[in-house]
């Protein structure tokens, strides 16, 4: 198991970084907590064995926290790590907060499954878990990784509407996870019938719509060899015709009560220009 570290360069339990002070004008009153992050942070990266990623969190600049000085020491330490961009620089990946924003380099969107981070008593705001699987599938289908928040009460314990929805997920993942574990964008853009995804020659339709028994999507590439329905393996019919593909024999109602997939495989490694879903 690959091991990385969270860490939140703001510490409040120095009263003076509350943003609404005017710390930063006066670099003698915020120096010592920035001296505090370089001494455990190179802490982290000395004392527990090899770290894959360390996961900043913080908001300002970095030259309040001498990032460039900060993440060179991290590299030297540990010269396989991946750090994030919130030490203000880009590094090696982007953290987009409450929306999932495709980069053009990984990336991973970080959300909650109600409206706050930590445990709020009061937050009864959950989302569904077809919610929580269309935010997988959106962070998935355009080369995204998806960071779900889950905040733990006071006593450790992982709140009930939580555990509810991801004892859901996680039954949809064991059944469905090859569509997701390793999966990169396709062209197809996302319509009303799928999403989709891509793992090698195979590509996956996550549809949250089902469309009957019959559906078709425009197609300029590779020769289709087969569809099936990836919980079931059940086998589909499949017609290309020009640059259309059509599907048949698919059950009149969704397989799935959340999101439905059919595996599509290709001769060889899927090449083709974009096209939409009509």
């Amino acid at each position: 198991m690959r091991m990385g570290f969270y860490y939140s360069l703001e510490d409040w339990r120095f009263p003076h970084q509350l943003p609404h002070l005017p710390m930063w004008e006066d670099k003698s009153v915020y120096q010592p907590m920035v001296e505090q992050a370089h001494a455990q942070v190179r802490e982290l990266m000395t004392n527990y064995g090899k770290v894959d990623i360390l996961w900043y969190d913080g908001s300002f600049p970095s030259g309040i926290w001498r990032s460039e000085e900060l993440n060179a020491m991290v590299r030297s330490l540990q010269p396989e790590i991946i750090i994030n961009d919130r030490s203000g620089l880009p590094e090696d990946f982007g953290t987009p907060e409450q929306h999932i924003s495709p980069q053009d380099r990984p990336w991973e969107a970080c959300m909650t499954m109600n409206d706050t981070w930590g445990y709020t008593a009061g937050d009864k705001n959950y989302k569904s878990v077809r919610q929580i699987l269309g935010m997988l599938i959106q962070c998935a289908s355009q080369g995204g990784n998806l960071l779900l928040n889950v905040g733990p009460d006071a006593e450790g314990r992982i709140p009930e509407p939580a555990v509810e929805r991801l004892r859901v997920v996680g039954e949809w993942m064991r059944t469905n996870g090859k569509a997701i574990y390793g999966a990169t964008r396709t062209p197809l853009v996302t319509h009303s019938f799928a999403s989709s995804t891509r793992v090698g020659d195979r590509m996956y339709l996550l549809s949250a719509h089902w469309p009957g028994s019959t559906a078709s999507f425009g197609w300029c590439g590779n020769r289709v060899l087969s569809a099936k329905l990836l919980a079931t393996g059940e086998r589909l019919i499949v017609e290309q015709k020009g640059d259309r593909v059509w599907l048949r024999g698919m059950p009149q109602y969704a397989p799935d009560p959340n999101v439905s997939v059919i595996e599509i495989t290709v001769e060889g490694e899927p090449k083709w220009p974009e096209v939409r879903f009509t």
